[in-house]
């Protein structure tokens, strides 16, 4: 049997897990040794094998090599090699551990070399197999609140924080701006769940919002200022002509701050819940 992938529990636990850049780059760097050859268009096999596993993954569209072609185009290395160094650089954690795995399955990276760098960086995760058997994954600390319920996000609470994660590790505290705004109004209307507010903004709904969270009122006006913020901010949610303010410092504050305001408002709710059911 081949490496089954994540786990719905174990994606959830990992969602807002940062893989920060040098690790991504450690992992870059693992992968340009891994294809590294004397025969040029042997290189070029595998760097494409390579590259549809992950595009597998991230859904992106495989790449077929013309198998008739014996001298392949310069371009056709230069195209192989960009998107090589792009894998671990553009994909979300939960991404990222599943290209590990099938990796690691395949033969490409060595599953000691990459549990070595998930502890360097404390990334929970452990990756292992015995003999004949299949790479089968770990994921450390799986959130859980006393019933043993799993923390839940939606699809798109799990894309945009992917997404914040990945404007820090470009340098792009503007986007992350614009992304934590939108993420609260995301979870603005999950939480009030009404279809009348569907195509609001999320200062319009505000009230409606404070009242159906469990988070604290400064919390809740946090996250306003942080959404006004973003129509103001140049390049965060209209263009200017004016320089950027935001830092990158700030940005990754807001950032995890978000991602834990998230979390406990999912814990909040879902305790809730299982208090009712009581």
């Amino acid at each position: 049997m081949p490496y089954q992938g994540l786990t719905a529990e174990q994606s959830n636990a990992l969602e807002f897990v940062n893989f920060p850049h040098k690790l991504a780059l450690k992992l870059t760097r693992m992968l340009r040794d891994t294809v590294r050859s004397d025969f040029s268009n042997q290189s070029l096999v595998v760097q494409n094998n390579i590259i549809n596993i992950a595009h597998n993954v991230l859904r992106r569209p495989l790449y077929e090599l013309d198998v008739y072609e014996e001298n392949y185009w310069i371009q056709e290395h230069g195209w192989h090699q960009s998107r090589l160094e792009g894998i671990f650089r553009f994909a979300s954690s939960t991404e990222s551990v599943d290209i590990l795995g099938d990796l690691i399955t395949e033969g490409y990276l060595d599953k000691d070399d990459v549990n070595a760098l998930m502890d360097e960086f404390n990334i929970p995760v452990h990756f292992s197999s015995y003999c004949s058997d299949p790479v089968s994954v770990e994921v450390f600390d799986l959130p859980k609140i006393e019933d043993g319920t799993q923390i839940e996000h939606s699809p798109n609470i799990q894309e945009l924080v992917a997404r914040a994660d990945r404007s820090i590790r470009d340098n792009d505290p503007s986007l992350a701006l614009h992304t934590c705004a939108t993420i609260y109004e995301t979870l603005g209307k999950e939480v009030v769940s009404s279809p009348s507010i569907e195509n609001q903004t999320f200062g319009s709904f505000i009230e409606g919002y404070r009242k159906e969270s469990k988070l604290p009122n400064t919390f809740v006006d946090y996250m306003l200022e942080i959404y006004k913020r973003r129509n103001t901010e140049p390049n965060a949610g209209h263009g200017a002509t004016k320089p950027v303010k935001v830092t990158i410092e700030e940005a990754t504050v807001f950032t995890e701050v978000t991602k834990a305001l998230i979390k406990a408002e999912r814990l909040l709710q879902k305790g809730q819940q299982i208090k009712g059911n009581h």
